[in-house]
């Protein structure tokens, strides 16, 4: 049976992405900081999500070939798309061109938003790796291997202060990343770990406490790390979102209209997060003057462009190649 939780969590995780992205010139730096810290979990979101809907795998290296299936292709025309955009748009350079197209299987090229795609693609490829373990594991050996990641978590927070192995040579190497986040969608899904209302909102005001005192005391932390993809906080913070979408996507019916439109729109939400940047830094971004009021006009405008152009594209016979998502008729919204 579908879980429309994870739709509402994979939405969520669209309008953070947009909110992100949103501060314009002029937004000052303490607005700024503010979105940034309060959308940092986008991205853990739709790992958790993929850790959840895909983990363990069936089928071994046929499962990586399904699922690059769906994200190469992609991946390799939006790449082309941005660096076009780049050229006609932002007037860049032709001369590293063909250093760019030569680089594309080893980093995001065009743009940096299609990081994302690479790290996916890395997820996949380690998922038949794990899966005959995560078949077999207790709840609590997973969570043992959590628990090492989130001392990974802390390292932003130490190395001001002691002298932390990032490297290969140090000993949590191999515990770090965005793997962590993947198994944690796992982790909640597969033993139905509940969370409470009380305990998900302690979360959120720890997580957020711990920001700001980074932020507004005199610390040898950098801020931007704390803020991280991969800092205890914004791990914590998307926890507490993950478990209140979660406690709202249950209390609707799996087979109400609104749950099929939350399928529908969760399976634009790939297009969406490739598409969103182009309309908030090509388009949007020399005619906005920067504020709070800015920000919350640019996600509503990029919100309702992004899931309009990702519709259009569903309608295209080749929309799976461009967005991993098709329209198809027996759709009933």
């Amino acid at each position: 049976m579908r879980k429309t939780y994870l739709d509402v969590i994979r939405i969520w995780a669209c309008v953070l992405v947009i909110l992100m992205h949103s501060p314009m010139n002029g937004t000052s730096g303490a607005i700024q900081n503010l979105v940034y810290a309060l959308s940092g979990p986008c991205i853990g979101l739709f790992f958790m999500v993929s850790g959840a809907l895909l983990l363990p795998c069936e089928g071994g290296w046929a499962f990586v070939k399904k699922r690059f299936y769906k994200v190469l292709a992609p991946t390799l025309i939006w790449t082309l798309f941005y660096i076009l955009a780049n050229i006609l748009i932002k007037h860049q350079s032709v001369s590293s061109l063909w250093r760019q197209i030569l680089s594309i299987p080893f980093s995001p090229q065009g743009h940096g938003i299609l990081w994302f795609m690479y790290v996916l693609c890395g997820l996949y490829l380690l998922s038949p790796i794990i899966s005959p373990w995560l078949k077999t594991a207790s709840a609590k050996d997973v969570r043992i291997l959590l628990c090492i990641w989130g001392i990974t978590l802390l390292f932003p927070f130490l190395k001001p202060y002691l002298n932390i192995a990032s490297s290969p040579s140090g000993g949590f190497y191999y515990f770090t990343g965005y793997a962590g986040y993947f198994l944690l969608g796992f982790y909640l899904t597969r033993f139905e770990i509940k969370i409470s209302l009380r305990n998900t909102i302690l979360l959120a005001f720890v997580a957020i406490l711990i920001i700001a005192a980074v932020r507004f005391t005199h610390t040898a932390i950098d801020f931007n790390d704390a803020i991280s993809y991969l800092s205890l906080p914004v791990v914590m913070l998307t926890i507490s979102y993950f478990s209140a979408m979660e406690k709202i996507g249950k209390t609707i019916r799996s087979d109400s209209r609104t749950a099929s439109v939350l399928e529908y729109l969760s399976g634009l939400s790939f297009g969406v997060y490739l598409v969103h940047i182009f309309f908030i830094r090509y388009l949007l971004w020399d005619f906005m003057p920067g504020g709070l009021k800015q920000i919350l006009l640019t996600v509503a405008i990029t919100l309702l462009l992004s899931f309009l152009a990702s519709w259009l594209i569903s309608l295209l016979p080749f929309s799976r190649y461009i967005i991993g998502f098709k329209k198809t008729k027996s759709k009933k919204l």
